[in-house]
């Protein structure tokens, strides 16, 4: 993992509440750690982050409780036929590197154990997706899986990869990916990966970008993270730790920035607060960058525990 410490102070020394962090970038996938290196060497230096609660403010007097904020609690439950899995690794790992904890049952032997500990994962899960095709619908163990998620009242959130809608969930919302496609940034809103409403605009023109997307760094400067000609829905992940024993909390300032101009806007400082400071390295967070079609910009998180 490749590890990027950025901000510090004038003298180059980290300043309390900072972080190291390593990158992931997408447009409903990650791009390679080559890619990343390349985007990221540069900056050796130290960057704000981390923490289970993110409080937005604009204006410095502005300390909202950060309710345009969204930390998906509990795990994801993928269910699929064994004809499906090439797609169900693909998915797992997209939801991965967005912040989420996957389960399937990629690695499990049948047997009674095997059905226990199905059941078990549908009964803790926050969302259940069931990847649609002609043999998952014929799998009798996909079936079942369905009626346990729906008994149990877990949010189905089926995604259509070849054949019909299934019968049982047709009055169901469902993502077409029939071109093999991951699912895209609505898909993750509905996870509660990303949040419901944007907190700032990025100018978007014929779904290209017109602004980079960034966050300040030392100098202060700026750092694109999104950069502008980018086509739209696209988001990039990137993982926070703490640099600092026993951290509180960190801000993050958000920017765009013209390609014509010197000066960049802010979309947003976020304050991220750690609910249990933890030596320095030892929290871990995976935090979502975000522009949807309308520019409209969002960021998630979610916490990654060694267990």
């Amino acid at each position: 993992m490749l590890r990027v410490a950025l901000f510090a102070d004038a003298l180059g020394r980290p300043r309390p509440g900072e972080l190291y962090r390593s990158t992931t970038s997408g447009e409903g996938r990650p791009l390679g750690q080559a890619d990343a290196r390349q985007r990221l060497h540069a900056w050796l230096e130290h960057l704000d982050t981390p923490a289970r609660r993110f409080h937005r403010k604009y204006e410095p007097a502005d300390r909202s409780n950060g309710s345009n904020m969204t930390v998906m609690a509990g795990h994801v439950f993928i269910s699929y036929a064994r004809a499906d899995k090439d797609y169900a690794d693909r998915l797992a790992e997209m939801l991965t590197d967005c912040g989420a904890t996957v389960w399937y049952d990629h690695n499990l032997a049948s047997g009674e154990r095997w059905a226990r500990t199905i059941r078990e994962q549908i009964s803790t899960c926050a969302a259940f997706i069931v990847v649609m095709t002609p043999e998952a619908e014929r799998s009798a163990w996909v079936v079942r899986e369905i009626n346990e998620a729906e008994r149990r009242g877990k949010l189905v959130l089926p995604v259509l990869l070849r054949g019909e809608v299934f019968f049982a969930l047709s009055d169901v919302h469902f993502e077409d990916v029939t071109s093999a496609q991951l699912p895209g940034l609505r898909f993750l809103i509905r996870l509660g990966l990303l949040p419901a409403r944007g907190t700032g605009l990025v100018p978007v023109l014929n779904g290209i970008t017109t602004n980079h997307m960034g966050i300040e760094v030392k100098g202060p400067e700026f750092l694109a993270l999104i950069e502008a000609g980018s086509s739209v829905p696209r988001w990039r992940s990137e993982i926070f730790s703490t640099a600092e024993d026993f951290q509180s909390s960190i801000a993050i300032t958000v920017q765009r920035k013209d390609q014509s101009s010197s000066i960049p806007a802010n979309l947003g400082v976020y304050e991220i607060i750690i609910d249990s400071p933890r030596p320095r390295g030892v929290p871990q967070y995976r935090v979502i960058f975000a522009i949807d079609e309308q520019g409209s910009f969002r960021m998630g998180h979610k916490e990654i525990r060694a267990d």
